[in-house]
């Protein structure tokens, strides 16, 4: 897919999607719900190979991919955004956010509260409420991960995370966020208040994904047992698991 999309042209050309299934032949379906499929596959796969974090992601730097293979990568965005609305949402706000506007004006800490580790996300989590009953070394060690050569307090500790997130979701990946700016730029008109919106109606949450269940009404009670078990279930998976 990337190779299709070093096609500069790929933005103003009609797009032809096929998908080929696991058994070699073509997907039957057309039209932007193959388009969709095809750009949640990719994206599924880009989080995998080509990015860092947990629930929200933002690309690193790899010897094997140069200023074209993320440009090309930017028209992916740009053609599933006009096509059919698409955004991957698990990518940082802060990162998209920083090319589609320049700025950041999201919340920098609520986000890499997402982008670290469970483990780290609690430790931060807890010195930000009580830094006081925080494990000191743990902390320390936390912040370590990240480059963090100062001494902490819990004065400081906010404007060190706010420093340390904009390190992490901006400052690293920029080489990405310039190539895909220059494609982006010209081709999303999209104001934050938009984006903000999107990232909400596109999440998913125990409500939204409950409403997705369908049961026909004539059920067994052994089937409808099942469908107890699987409301339970879903009810109780956290954010990222949804």
């Amino acid at each position: 897919m990337i190779e299709a999309f070093s096609d500069p042209d790929t933005l103003t050309r009609p797009l032809v999607v096929k998908r080929i299934l696991p058994d070699k032949k073509e997907e039957a379906g057309v039209g932007s719900g193959v388009l969709r499929d095809v750009l949640s596959a990719f994206w599924l796969d880009f989080y995998d190979r080509c990015t860092l974090g947990t629930t929200i992601k933002v690309p690193f730097i790899g010897h094997d991919f140069k200023a074209e293979t993320w440009k090309a990568i930017s028209r992916i965005f740009v053609r599933g955004y006009q096509d059919c609305h698409y955004l991957p949402i698990k990518l940082a706000p802060a990162f998209v956010e920083e090319m589609l506007f320049g700025a950041v004006y999201s919340d920098l800490t609520e986000s890499f509260l997402q982008f670290v580790s469970c483990q780290d996300r609690e430790i931060l989590k807890q010195a930000l409420q009580d830094f006081s009953s925080v494990e000191i070394d743990d902390l320390v060690e936390t912040l370590d991960n990240y480059e963090c050569r100062r001494r902490i307090s819990a004065d400081n500790l906010p404007t060190i995370l706010t420093e340390i997130a904009h390190k992490e979701l901006v400052q690293k990946p920029m080489f990405v966020i310039d190539c895909w700016r220059e494609i982006t730029t010209p081709n999303i008109t999209l104001n934050y208040e938009k984006l903000t919106q999107m990232y909400a109606d596109l999440k998913a949450t125990t409500k939204k994904v409950l409403k997705l269940l369908k049961f026909p009404s004539d059920m067994t009670a052994k089937q409808k047992e099942v469908e107890h078990h699987l409301r339970r279930y879903i009810r109780e998976l956290d954010e990222e698991e949804l």
